[in-house]
């Protein structure tokens, strides 16, 4: 994924996969049993009926990046591409890779002889200070987005939910993307001066009150496949943007 010159090259092809380790892992990732859920979206669940879930059935649950990885790799790329490579450096420290390894960085990407560490895309993309534990199901997933500033998740969140680290994340993310655009260097630093605050915090785990069922959308069904077995329709999920 590293390119000799320190460029980024083919991201999503394949994208950067979860480390197996905590908080990562299927033996990390807690049960949300829909029974328990709130009554607001409990009721999409549909229990008690023919064809609806039972209390014990739980959310499928995923890990959505506050600051997209497509962000993240086009500020790495940016910082390269604009020789700001004691910037990129301190960027890189924060992810696990000490400044005192990278003292060739520069001289490696002048002569095109780059060589990153073992999981250094790993380790920009999964940064559990940046992600939050929710439901894989959803219908307000920011991938889908057109536009690089689209791609930040939680930008309609309440700004107090996870002592307020979303919303610092949300605003990192746009200084990065001010950066990649316009090769602003402030924005590039008020950016990692953010990162630098929240380097030791750990990934944000389920909060029901951040979620809720998208009623837009069909709620929980299982029924007999002709073909054999059941198709099942989940319902999806979205930011919920209220405190209620």
């Amino acid at each position: 994924m590293f390119d000799t010159d320190g460029l980024i090259i083919d991201p999503n092809n394949p994208r950067v996969a979860q480390p197996d380790t905590a908080p990562y892992g299927k033996g990390n990732v807690p049960d949300v049993e829909c029974g328990k859920l709130a009554e607001r979206n409990k009721k999409y669940y549909n229990i008690g009926t023919p064809t609806g879930a039972t209390e014990a059935i739980t959310v499928d649950l995923a890990c959505h990046h506050v600051v997209g990885w497509d962000i993240i790799w086009g500020f790495w790329n940016a910082l390269i591409t604009k020789k700001e490579y004691l910037v990129a450096r301190s960027y890189l420290a924060l992810f696990g890779v000490p400044q005192g390894t990278t003292s060739k960085l520069e001289s490696q990407i002048k002569a095109k002889k780059f060589v990153p560490g073992a999981n250094w895309e790993q380790q920009l993309c999964w940064k559990p200070n940046n992600i939050v534990r929710g439901p894989k199901e959803r219908s307000d997933d920011p991938n889908d987005n057109v536009g690089l500033e689209n791609k930040i998740d939680f930008q309609k969140a309440r700004a107090d939910i996870y002592g307020g680290r979303v919303a610092g994340l949300v605003g990192a993310g746009r200084d990065m993307c001010q950066y990649i655009k316009s090769g602003n260097i402030a924005k590039a630093k008020d950016a990692i001066t953010y990162f630098t605050s929240i380097r030791n915090e750990e990934i944000m785990e389920w909060d029901e009150s951040t979620w809720a069922v998208d009623s837009k959308h069909p709620g929980y069904s299982s029924t007999k496949s002709a073909k054999g077995g059941f198709d099942v329709i989940r319902p999806k999920w979205r930011v919920h943007v209220s405190k209620a």
